[in-house]
């Protein structure tokens, strides 16, 4: 016997009940296909998980909200949020204002989604205490639980964690541990190996995981949600906030492959990002559904609860139109890459210009300086040598030129070498100056770490191939007022501080030649305040950075080697060449008759040492044969 209620519920969806001649069955015939007598709701969510069609699909999916939730305004934000799911992105960022109900319409889509197939589905909602979850989404989702006008099994377990779950055999008491929804917890300070034991567990058919108060969360995750797309099973991550630095978790997600600086937030709405098949929706303030709904009743229903005109005129004139909080909370856009909290900027790069070529003046003697930032390991960081010109340009200004990658010496370490890291770095680094007459003492190493024998190494085997006593000059980097080492030749602060003095002397627009990899490290890599009472700043540890970058694309997943290595060489060329910001020197072209002879005699030597004096791309070949032999002179040699 047919239920007369559930019967009118087919036939008001247009649909037909048949019967199975052989079976004597009833059956619902509808979209071409049959199903068995349930609710109309039931039919949906099978068509919704069921269909590639990412049209269908929202369209099954939105008919499944209105029979669940058909008292529930419905907008062009929600819509718009359905359709990106429906779409099949594995990585969807939410950027917004406050209002704009990125927490209330992902709860539904959480429910949804797992409805469809509660017994092979999981859904993660993590905030950053359980605390919060409970005002946030995970609130949500309980709250529409009870609202529903469909009555669907679901169990609902309170505690810590809290997680719904479908309906558990009562005799037996088992409970799925691998399907259901589940509130947790992640906060800073959390590691992977924490974040994994709630990422890690795979369902059998697909999973979600809704990363709510990205802003606030840690960049860890990022490492377990690599793992993600190693299972062979359907999932999808969404990250939501506040939008407020292009460093944090729900910037990192949500950067565009076009690049910050190419995205308009009064004119996208939603952009590619770096992320595998990622998108990043964005909710404009100024395009709220509160201001644009033509219905004056709805648009009524509306205003508890989304953004509208007055409210943006007064938290323009409390905040200001253009400063961060407004930008943060009520744009909910990030208000510009220029206010990261990096030492060096893209702008910054852009405004001291170091693209331009040098021409060499010609009247003074070229030197080179190197930084060898080392590393022992065949995986992880990358050692590097990298050697750069110090000179005097034809405008008389004394300059270092990097010359981008011809200077640039990746030191590869082999694992199965009988030959222990150290000697693999050293017997390398001896040639490539051999090879580059560059002498050793003109070369700067990072001695934290295994740095410090491998700077005696150098030594060693310098003296052994060439019989000479020279020694690279070693960096130890401490904090301020800890142990000075006294074996050391050089003590600084911080690599803050050498990172800092490179700034200088790029504002003095006396860096040069710099290749891409190593401006992308110094304009991305975080400046931080120090967690005590100094309020000093300290640069973003190298695991962190390496961390974040890697959650930006897989290309991007690297220690910033090639900079730590660029500062060396400016230390080196202010330790030994007297390099200071602004240094300038004398280019007259009135000369004399010997100046003239001269200045001859030094461009033919060039040519034969395969440099050309004005092109910025030369193949260096310089005669470093006659070393400095007096201490004013190996100080002073550009004077």
């Amino acid at each position: 016997m047919l239920d007369l209620e559930l019967t009118a519920l087919i036939k008001k969806e247009g649909w037909k009940i048949v019967r199975n001649k052989i079976t004597g069955q009833y059956l619902v015939k509808c979209f071409g296909r049959r199903f068995p007598v349930v609710h109309p709701v039931s039919i949906y969510l099978k068509l919704y998980k069921e269909e590639l069609n990412p049209v269908l699909k929202y369209q099954y999916m939105k008919a499944a909200h209105d029979l669940l939730w058909p008292y529930t305004i419905w907008h062009y934000w929600t819509e718009r949020r359905f359709r990106a799911h429906c779409e099949g992105y594995n990585f969807i960022s939410e950027a917004g204002g406050a209002n704009t109900t990125k927490s209330y319409d992902n709860a539904k889509i959480v429910l949804i989604f797992w409805f469809a197939n509660p017994k092979g589905r999981r859904v993660v909602v993590a905030s950053t205490t359980l605390e919060s979850a409970e005002a946030r989404i995970w609130g949500y989702v309980t709250s529409l639980l009870g609202q529903m006008d469909v009555i669907l099994p679901f169990q609902y377990y309170g505690g810590k964690p809290p997680k719904i779950v479908n309906v558990i055999n009562k005799e037996t008491k088992l409970k799925d541990t691998r399907h259901g929804i589940y509130a947790v917890s992640a906060r800073e300070g959390d590691d992977d190996k924490t974040i994994g034991t709630w990422i890690g567990i795979h369902p059998d058919e697909a999973l979600m995981v809704v990363l709510d108060e990205g802003t606030e969360m840690p960049l860890a995750l990022t490492k377990s949600i690599a793992n993600l797309d190693a299972s062979k099973k359907f999932f999808q991550l969404k990250v939501i906030g506040n939008s407020n630095s292009t460093s944090d978790l729900h910037g990192v997600l949500s950067t565009p492959k076009i690049g910050w600086e190419n995205v308009n937030p009064m004119t996208m709405n939603q952009w590619e990002t770096t992320q595998k098949n990622g998108i990043c929706l964005f909710f404009n303030c100024y395009e709220s559904p509160c201001i644009h709904e033509t219905d004056p009743v709805k648009k009524k229903q509306m205003e508890p609860f989304l953004i509208d005109l007055p409210a943006i005129k007064e938290k323009e004139a409390q905040m200001g139109k253009d400063s961060e909080s407004f930008w943060r909370f009520v744009i909910g856009f990030w208000q510009s890459s220029a206010t990261e909290s990096t030492i060096i900027s893209k702008q910054f790069i852009e405004d001291f210009n170091i693209f331009r070529p040098t021409e060499w003046s010609g009247l003074f003697p070229l030197q080179m300086v190197g930084g060898l930032d080392p590393a022992f390991s065949t995986g992880g960081d990358k050692c590097i040598l990298r050697l750069a010109i110090l000179g005097v340009d034809t405008e008389g200004k004394v300059v270092l030129d990097f010359r981008e990658n011809s200077l640039l010496f990746p030191i590869k370490i082999v694992a199965r070498s009988p030959h222990s890291a150290e000697k693999q770095i050293s017997d390398q680094v001896l040639g490539v100056l051999k090879q580059q007459r560059c002498p050793l003492q003109n070369v700067g190493i990072d001695c934290n770490g295994q740095g410090r024998a491998l700077g005696g190494l150098l030594q060693s085997e310098n003296r052994r191939l060439t019989g000479e006593l020279n020694s690279p000059t070693k960096f130890y980097a401490t904090r301020q007022g800890g142990n000075q080492v006294n074996s050391f030749d050089v003590v600084v602060t911080s690599s803050h501080e050498l990172w800092f003095i490179l700034r200088d002397y790029i504002e003095q627009g006396q860096i040069r030649g710099l290749d891409d990899m190593t401006i992308e490290q110094l304009t991305s890599r975080r400046e931080i305040k120090v967690k005590d009472k100094t309020k000093k700043r300290q640069l973003e540890s190298k695991s962190d950075y390496k961390t974040r970058m890697a959650a930006i694309g897989s290309s991007q997943a690297h220690s910033p080697d090639e900079a730590d290595a660029a500062t060396l060489c400016v230390q080196m060329a202010i330790r030994l060449f007297g390099f200071t910001p602004g240094q300038s020197r004398i280019v007259n072209e009135q000369m004399d008759a010997d100046e003239k002879m001269y200045r001859i005699h030094l461009m033919q030597k060039a040519e034969r040492d395969g440099i050309n004096i004005k092109n910025h791309r030369p193949s260096l070949k310089a005669d470093f044969s006659a070393d400095i032999t007096s201490l004013a002179i190996h100080k002073h040699p550009l004077a």
